[in-house]
């Protein structure tokens, strides 16, 4: 199996229907009335986590056949991949902690009893599975006897999210006491460094991410500017701070989403629908590549010279290389969702895994590069054939037809 992806929706809202939906051979697949927490997929499977359950599913001509379900009595809260021994490890509500192996989900073992402290975070690597909890805990697992081998009182409340430095013995950790620490998993009952008292760390983490050449270095994203971490100097290199306008001001103009690219440059989402682009080498107050349209972008993905936006409303927009001239040369609407976008996951050169705020999950292929309606005119013949899978207009609640997309 290759090695899947994943796209987590934190929502605890229910809905009614979930369906995944392969464009254009559209492939239909009806899931639990609960909520999605992640999808992890390959070309031909995929392994669906919600509140209460995991299926697995395999493609089979043009249907997929359930080959495994597994229900459990506590709600799960967190999801996480180990691709190097085909492992899935969830976290409950009841502390409980479980690893799911292979797409069959033939063997599952529980890693840690019952604690009564929500499971917050996982984050795993070849060798551990790291867990935070509501109350700061850090509890580490050895992946191969699946024991605990170290714990520590972390952090002051709930733990937002954990980083695995690849290819060392460290780890980091983000807390909502406003605290980033770096903990060696030798010994963690003291942190080697903390980050948030010379530097206040923003009171909003949107995101963390890493620049893939160089994993010891976190991208720190808040509500207003990016904290850049590099744990082999020690603390925060630089701050990056978002152009102030008279646009920016009057609306309030607020970090949403955030993607560190393959070149090292960062792009961001705001909540006024503007774009603003980081060149590695500055300047340090950010590009503005797409103008404010006054609708928030929830979630960015891209490759080389596609990006791809999701809005508040539900659209997903494709932007082609706007980069090498700091100018958008093409917008395009891809397509339209009843729902917020909660999560674009480019799984493959054309295709992407969209992924609403409460529970919806699609795959959505941009492949033609000809005319938008003639793409979209078959994926509307699609939706009118099933009626619970139609784009709504998120104002006014009307269905809209094919000959929106012309």
């Amino acid at each position: 199996m290759e090695e899947p992806t994943c796209g987590k929706i934190p929502s605890c809202e229910e809905f009614t229907s979930l369906w995944i939906d392969i464009c254009p051979s559209v492939i239909p697949l009806k899931l639990d009335s609960e909520a999605t927490l992640g999808v992890f997929h390959s070309k031909r499977s995929f392994i669906v986590a919600s509140g209460h359950s995991v299926k697995s599913f395999i493609q089979c001509g043009k249907q997929f056949q359930e080959i495994s379900d597994i229900q459990f009595r506590s709600l799960c809260t967190c999801t996480a991949w180990n691709s190097a021994n085909n492992s899935l490890f969830l976290g409950f509500q009841d502390g409980a902690i479980l690893s799911w192996k292979g797409k069959e989900g033939k063997s599952v073992r529980k890693l840690n009893k019952k604690t009564h402290r929500a499971v917050s975070c996982i984050e795993t690597s070849s060798q551990v599975v790291a867990s935070g909890t509501v109350e700061g805990r850090i509890n580490v697992f050895d992946t191969t006897v699946g024991k605990c081998v170290g714990m520590t009182r972390a952090h002051i409340g709930s733990i937002i999210c954990l980083r695995l430095v690849e290819n060392t013995r460290l780890m980091a950790s983000f807390g909502r006491d406003n605290f980033g620490k770096l903990w060696s998993l030798d010994r963690l009952d003291s942190p080697r460094h903390i980050v948030g008292g010379d530097v206040k760390l923003p009171q909003t983490i949107v995101h963390v991410d890493r620049d893939r050449s160089k994993p010891e270095v976190f991208y720190i994203a808040s509500d207003k500017a990016i904290h850049i971490w590099d744990i082999r100097v020690g603390g925060i290199t630089a701050v990056l701070s978002e152009p102030i306008s008279a646009l920016s001001l009057k609306y309030k103009r607020r970090i949403t989403c955030m993607q560190v690219l393959s070149n090292g440059s960062i792009v961001t989402g705001n909540s006024d629908g503007s774009l603003l682009y980081w060149p590695e080498c500055g300047p340090w107050n950010g590009i503005e590549i797409l103008s404010p349209s006054y609708l928030s972008i929830t979630s960015i993905a891209s490759d080389s010279y596609k990006f791809l936006l999701g809005w508040e409303d539900g659209s997903v927009k494709l932007i082609n290389n706007p980069l090498e001239f700091s100018k958008v040369d093409e917008e395009r609407l891809l397509t339209k969702y009843m729902n917020p976008i909660q999560k674009l996951d480019l799984i493959e050169k054309d295709r992407v895994i969209v992924m609403e705020r409460f529970g919806r999950v699609s795959a959505l292929d941009f492949s033609v590069d000809s005319v938008r309606g003639r793409r979209m005119d078959t994926f509307c013949k699609w939706l009118n054939a099933h009626p619970i899978c139609k784009p709504h207009d998120a104002r006014t609640g009307a269905v809209l037809s094919g000959k929106f997309w012309k």
